[in-house]
């Protein structure tokens, strides 16, 4: 969700990894609809690791999270 507007945000892509965030090597790769919300997996199932996932979209700051727990996540314009 865009933080000003409270309004969903498509095309966020996020990324899953495992344990760092490693640019070339990402998990899991997922895309938000224009509902805001995206499905998929995230590769960490049964390896008790921590899930780190990486939230970006054109003209807004980055979101990174460990070990996702949150229902919404509010992104920030540059």
């Amino acid at each position: 969700m865009d933080r000003n507007t409270k309004s969903p945000l498509d095309s966020v892509v996020v990324k899953s990894y495992i344990n760092t965030i490693d640019i070339n090597n990402f998990t899991y790769k997922m895309q938000t609809d224009s509902t805001g919300e995206f499905h998929g997996t995230t590769g960490n199932t049964g390896i008790c690791k921590n899930l780190v996932l990486v939230f970006s979209k054109e003209g807004y700051q980055n979101y990174n999270i460990i070990n996702f727990q949150a229902d919404t996540i509010w992104m920030e314009k540059k």
